[in-house]
């Protein structure tokens, strides 16, 4: 429509009283500045440079004289919707260090699966099996306390987790419903969006 992704994602976290955001930049960073600063806000936008790509978490060491406490992070690809305010306290009673927001996903494989042994030997065969796995929305609270985690350079938030689970910090996800998260970056999922946001105008 007439916002882009990023700005939806701001309006969303807007109903649950966020009035502070930093966006790290790189891409294009230029033209997101200058369409930020374009409109009229209510609310505090940080641009922060990188010097050269640093991953989806390597960026956030730029951030580590600014967050104090708790922080929600979102890779600015995903629309998940969920009660920001229920989702921090979930976050900060169970003293986690990263929750992730997760969904259900649901796949159907689109021909028949082989079980197979030893030698090639058939056991069974299942016909457009169905799954469901617990996907992460891209979209998180982190703890300050990671920001020692990340090291100078390139870092992705799987690494982050990992270092984080390594250590034996609370690590916890937050599901989300199926319908409340939608990923962007793949086309189909992009269609589904736009299909989305017509139902609603």
């Amino acid at each position: 429509g007439d916002k882009p992704i990023i700005e939806v994602i701001i309006d969303e976290f807007r109903h649950f009283g966020v009035k502070d955001f930093y966006v790290t930049l790189n891409y294009k960073a230029e033209m997101v500045e200058a369409y930020f600063n374009s409109l009229e806000r209510d609310y505090n936008l940080t641009f922060v440079r990188e010097d050269r790509f640093l991953g989806t978490a390597g960026s956030l060491r730029l951030l580590a004289d600014k967050l104090t406490g708790p922080f929600i992070l979102s890779n600015c690809d995903t629309l998940v919707k969920a009660n920001y305010g229920k989702v921090l306290a979930f976050h900060e009673d169970q003293n986690s260090w990263i929750t992730i927001l997760s969904a259900l996903r649901h796949y159907e494989i689109p021909y028949g699966v082989l079980h197979y042994g030893p030698g090639g030997e058939v056991s069974d065969l299942i016909e457009k099996p169905e799954c469901t796995f617990t996907i992460n929305t891209g979209c998180y609270i982190l703890d300050a306390r990671c920001l020692e985690l990340i090291p100078d350079g390139h870092y992705d938030m799987p690494d982050l987790i990992r270092t984080v689970l390594a250590r034996d910090s609370k690590t916890l996800t937050y599901p989300v419903n199926e319908s409340d998260y939608i990923d962007i970056g793949q086309w189909e999922e992009y269609r589904r969006t736009l299909k989305h946001f017509d139902m609603l105008s």
